[in-house]
């Protein structure tokens, strides 16, 4: 026999644990697509960042060659000289950090062009003290320059490609997120579900039967053997039925033993 408090327990119990696992199955996808979604667009945006330092050493070099080349040769040299141990520095770094094979790609051609531009660069400085300034700047714009236009290409080439990336990133969030809520609308439209079977339980085998039972007591008159009614369940309910009837079988047995 099932008694109407482990019905009603067992009931509640089981839409908690039903919401309990879609809240989990929200909280686990969330965190999942939190965690993977944040730390790639960090590494895109401090990428984007390093790449901008690159482009900002390569102008400082570009600007030392240029003063190099107008007689400034000590102050030139010196902005040559700490331009490359920045961008040499911020490449090692970015190509450590990066973990796409394709931004790896991208940042070994650009040291490869940078190389290009510095090796230009240096070869000028040999050359400046034994050529005119016009010649100088003959050979910045013809041998040089182009270097330094490809250099710069190959970074905004891969600034480029992160800020798609992170476009990128951002929609798969989008969607991901939308299928994150799915559990908890699942969780919610059982619930709603539930409580409508829940009521359903609670009326058919708690709420009419007392009814019945307090309507046939309402209406008993004394000949009856019985209340007249029939609970379908098979709980407390059921055997107060019974008991209310063996109580006025016994009554109504001592009433005709007395007449």
């Amino acid at each position: 026999m099932s008694s109407l408090k482990t019905k009603i327990t067992f009931s509640f119990a089981l839409l908690i644990f039903m919401l309990i696992v879609a809240g989990l199955m929200s909280l686990s996808e969330f965190k999942k697509v939190s965690s993977s979604a944040d730390q790639t667009i960090k590494n895109h945006y401090a990428s984007i960042e390093q790449s901008k330092s690159i482009l900002e050493s390569l102008e400082h070099e570009n600007t030392g060659l240029l003063m190099f080349l107008a007689g400034n040769m000590e102050e030139g040299m010196k902005i040559i000289s700490e331009s490359d141990s920045t961008i040499q520095k911020i490449i090692a770094e970015t190509t450590a950090s990066a973990i796409e094979k394709e931004g790896k790609d991208y940042l070994l051609t650009i040291d490869e062009e940078y190389q290009k531009f510095h090796s230009s660069v240096l070869t000028a400085c040999r050359k400046a003290n034994s050529i005119p300034l016009d010649e100088r700047n003959k050979l910045y714009l013809t041998e040089i320059h182009p270097l330094f236009s490809s250099a710069k290409s190959a970074v905004d080439v891969f600034v480029k490609h992160n800020q798609e990336n992170i476009i990128c990133q951002a929609s798969f969030v989008s969607q991901r997120s939308k299928r994150a809520i799915m559990p908890a609308l699942v969780s919610i439209i059982a619930a709603i579900l539930f409580s409508i079977i829940l009521n359903f339980f609670i009326n058919e085998y708690f709420v009419s039967p007392i009814k019945k039972i307090t309507e046939a007591v309402s209406s008993f008159y004394p000949e009856q053997y019985n209340l007249n009614i029939k609970i379908n369940s098979k709980d407390e309910i059921k055997e107060l039925e019974k008991e209310i009837n063996k109580m006025i079988l016994r009554l109504q047995r001592s009433r005709s033993q007395n007449e």
